[in-house]
């Protein structure tokens, strides 16, 4: 299946949406407060932790 040039469009208008919310996130992550980011960070630690139990097994 070939690309319409219709479909190549909204496929490039798509992806300029998903970079405006990436950096629209980026922003906002910036932005946070450092103490903020510190809490973020320790409630992920233990996600991070069962992978790396996970691929040790």
């Amino acid at each position: 299946m070939s690309l319409t040039p219709e479909m190549t469009s909204s496929l490039s208008q798509l992806s300029s949406h998903i970079k405006e919310i990436v950096d629209a996130q980026i922003v906002a992550i910036n932005s946070l407060r450092v103490d903020a980011q510190i809490v973020a960070i320790d409630s992920l630690s233990p996600c991070f932790e069962s992978l790396i139990d996970n691929r040790i097994s």
